[in-house]
């Protein structure tokens, strides 16, 4: 038997070490810079509202971000306050005073994403059909039948290519009194027994396009036609947050980020009422923080390398030996 110094192995041991720490940190170096850096380009739907950038992520490695679009765009730095809740429903009433006396209907368009949801009430003195069409193809069939004075029946048959299953047909009877506005917080259940109101409430299971179609069931509807909805959308900005920077409706925007955790970046895009939807190209560009990027990928392993590498070599150095059998 033999004894073999184990400083050879203890040498082998920490070069290793140093080889393996180094490309570790080369790789996620590029990891990083391939994934978080340079050029991103995504499309999106008009009116559609995107959580691009979190402090807890991009936001530690990124001091500056542009974002260029093809059509404008609003975005806004937040600092949020409660992560749990960050995306809220945020309530809106719009009226629409239908008149129908010189025309076969009137519409409004709602862009709707998941989760997104609708509650629609009519009031119409003279009676009239509601029509909820989320196709652009159909809503276009829809309306050229309409002017020919070919309305959707209230029960039409399946195979019905236009009023089948992806149009929802609504016939809303005369109210029994003068239709008037509904006062804010008055009860709906109260308004649909006592004054005529009807009420129709849409989900949205996937993003969507809703035309709400108003029609007149006769000719000569000199009477009042009377529409709220409510729409609950989903929104970042509902919620415990406080706003820093925004820029809107422009092409082109500059933030500077603070080295949060704490921070968000919301991007909302376009205009969600034009008729056709159009995806818009947004591209945005991160410029690394670069004393972040030195510290995390150079110093700190540096530091932990070495102390490792010293703890190795103080526990197995040259007063110890290894003993082999020949």
């Amino acid at each position: 038997m033999k004894t073999l110094p184990k400083r050879r192995n203890v040498r082998c041991i920490l070069i290793l070490l140093w080889v393996f720490g180094g490309l570790l940190c080369v790789f996620l170096g590029l990891g990083i810079r391939l994934t978080v850096f340079g050029w991103h380009r995504n499309r999106y739907q008009p009116g559609e509202e995107v959580l691009l950038m979190t402090g807890k992520k991009q936001g530690l490695f990124c001091e500056r971000i542009l974002l260029q679009s093809s059509s404008p765009i609003t975005a806004k730095t937040i600092r949020v306050y409660d992560w749990k809740q960050l995306r809220n429903p945020q309530s809106n009433i719009d009226h629409i005073d239908a008149s129908l006396v010189d025309k076969y209907y009137d519409f409004r368009k709602y862009r709707l994403y998941a989760k997104e949801s609708l509650d629609i009430r009519v009031c119409s003195e003279k009676g009239m059909f509601l029509y909820l069409v989320t196709s652009h193809e159909l809503f276009l069939q829809l309306k050229f039948d309409l002017e020919r004075g070919v309305p959707c029946p209230a029960n039409p048959r399946e195979n019905d290519p236009v009023c089948g299953k992806s149009i929802l047909t609504y016939c809303i009877p005369p109210a029994k009194i003068p239709c008037r506005w509904l006062i804010t917080g008055e009860d709906i259940d109260e308004a649909v027994i006592h004054k005529g109101w009807q009420r129709i409430p849409f989900l949205a299971t996937a993003p969507t396009d809703l035309y709400i179609v108003l029609s007149s069931s006769n000719m000569v509807n000199n009477g009042k036609n009377l529409m709220e909805v409510v729409s609950h959308k989903l929104t970042y900005l509902a919620g415990r947050v406080n706003v820093l920077t925004e820029c809107v409706q422009q092409d082109q925007c500059l933030f500077t980020l603070d080295f949060a955790f704490d921070q968000a970046l919301i991007l909302r895009v376009g205009n969600s009422n034009q008729e056709v939807a159009e995806l818009v190209e947004v591209a945005s560009f991160c410029k690394a923080r670069d004393w972040f990027f030195v510290l995390l990928f150079c110093i700190i392993p540096i530091i932990l390398l070495s102390g490792i590498s010293f703890f190795i070599a103080r526990k197995y150095g040259s007063h110890h030996y290894l003993v082999v059998e020949q």
